[in-house]
């Protein structure tokens, strides 16, 4: 499984019928009321933008190579105190409870701002020269242009006047839960369209029956910015849901197993690939199109079992293919088989067929029926690829390898496994945050293993944790592995 984060470039909180602007805040205050009639009722909306340039780079590369595998969440982090009545009660606020907010496209491009305070202001000559308060976007200016309508909309994201801007809501019972809602489709139609479709941001804002209401007090919810000093910063959430399961060195009879190949030049994964043009999804022509190999696969004698068309071949990821193959029990044990692989290119060069084998294994050492009990399985592990507290850079991506060493065995022999999963996490006073939460680890031909690309993660000390399922038995090892993501110092620092 890969995961991956796209943090906001941009944010902003517009204030109904204000020109102020918060871009440069840390919190983001979305509320409603605050009036006694409806003319007066007051209202906030949270805009923010991602860079999609990243996501859509994967998705070419086949990086994700199979989208019905991708998904996207948004997800906000509540600054809200538990109580319902708080100390914001002095500007005249207190804690929403029992609503719902709506996510919504935003239709034109805005700019951030580098205001900060949620005060009041209007267009007048005084306010004009203190553009650190005002400088748009405000709910009335997107740049130094005005939005097509006041607030990104008027009345719901529904009538738009240029469509529908309405995504999707989230209901929130006690007012203090995060903001966490599924934008996949939306999402995947901007990465598979490329920068053919523009992505001009999304808001968050009260369903538009709360930003009517009449109530006394200002009643609110807040969210971490991307300018938040803490971990919990606003992103988009990626996950691509597939996970190696290498067969060749675990081939039992009578199952579906799967037998990979891995596409490599000087050591970095690579997709197979032709010369031949081919057309993005603007109607652009590439120098390039990227191709499958094919697969035949050869019984003892040489007779050829099972043929795989580029068609049949699924590509998992960059450079990572395989074939799903079941050899029924005739067969026997301890049989090699070939699986040759053709269709190899690398633009105008051609590779030989690559010849590989596997060795059958009794279906019976799978499928164990009778009146034995399977007893679960224990290890010990060793890891290797990042060093315990070692300091990485910003943008640096390790593969760890992972070996299951098995108890009393001579040299501590070591054997591939399935039921491992791996957890990154922080630690914030006695409690643990979850960066990935329990996923599976890989199992390649030689080995168990998964990736860490500290591109997407905050400075901060991080710690992972095994877990493994055997035959009912579940076993938690604690901090496997810690290492630190060190801060660099950018523009937006200063």
């Amino acid at each position: 499984m890969i995961k991956y984060r796209t943090y906001f470039d941009k944010n902003n909180t517009i204030i109904r019928n204000q020109y102020t602007n918060t871009g440069r805040n840390q919190v983001s205050e979305l509320f409603y009321g605050g009036a006694l009639t409806t003319g007066d009722t007051k209202y906030s909306r949270y805009l923010f933008h991602f860079d999609l340039s990243e996501l859509i780079d994967k998705y070419n590369d086949k990086t994700f190579a199979d989208t019905s595998k991708l998904t996207h969440k948004v997800k906000l982090f509540n600054t809200s105190q538990f109580s319902v009545k708080t100390d914001a009660e002095e500007r005249g606020m207190a804690r929403a409870t029992s609503f719902d907010l709506i996510l919504f496209l935003i239709p034109e491009y805005f700019d951030e701002g580098v205001g900060y305070d949620f005060e009041s202001f209007t267009y007048d000559e005084a306010t004009l020269n203190d553009t650190f308060k005002i400088s748009p976007s405000n709910w009335y200016q997107r740049t130094a242009n005005f939005w097509t309508e006041a607030g990104v909309y008027s009345g719901t994201p529904q009538t738009y006047t240029g469509g529908n801007l309405y995504i999707t809501k989230q209901h929130f019972d006690k007012g203090n839960e995060n903001f966490e809602v599924d934008i996949t489709s939306t999402i995947n139609d901007l990465v598979v369209s490329g920068a053919c479709v523009a992505n001009y941001g999304f808001g968050v804002a009260f369903d538009p029956g709360f930003e009517d209401s009449v109530t006394e007090f200002l009643n609110f919810v807040a969210f971490h910015t991307r300018h938040t000093q803490t971990f919990f910063e606003p992103h988009l959430e990626t996950t691509y849901d597939v996970t190696t399961l290498d067969d060749r060195n675990k081939f039992y009879l009578d199952k579906p197993n799967r037998l990979y190949l891995y596409s490599n030049t000087d050591g970095n994964p690579t997709n197979i690939y032709t010369n031949d043009s081919s057309t993005d999804a603007c109607g652009n022509t590439l120098p390039t199109t990227i191709t499958k190999p094919a697969c035949n696969v050869y019984d003892p004698d040489g007779d050829l079992f099972s043929a795989f068309t580029s068609s049949d071949v699924v590509q998992e990821t960059k450079g990572v293919y395989y074939v799903e193959l079941t050899v029924p029990s005739s067969y026997g044990e301890h049989v090699m088989f070939n699986d040759v692989w053709s269709g190899i290119t690398y633009g105008s060069i051609t590779r030989p067929n690559a010849s590989l084998e596997f060795v059958t294994r009794s279906s019976d050492d799978y499928y164990s029926v009778g009146s034995a009990e399977s007893f679960p399985k224990d290890f010990g592990f060793s890891v290797s690829g990042i060093r315990r507290d070692e300091k990485l850079q910003p943008g640096d991506k390790r593969k760890v390898l992972v070996s299951a060493r098995v108890p009393y065995t001579v040299n501590d022999q070591s054997e591939l496994i399935d039921g491992l999963q791996y957890r990154l996490y922080i630690k914030q006073g006695q409690e643990d945050i979850d960066v990935i939460e329990y996923t599976d680890v890989d199992r390649t031909y030689l080995y168990n293993s998964f990736v860490i690309d500290t591109s997407w993660l905050i400075p901060n000390e991080y710690y992972i944790d095994f877990k493994l399922t055997s035959n009912q038995k579940v076993t938690t090892y604690k901090e496997q592995m810690k290492f630190q993501v060190v801060s660099e110092m950018t523009n937006e620092n200063l």
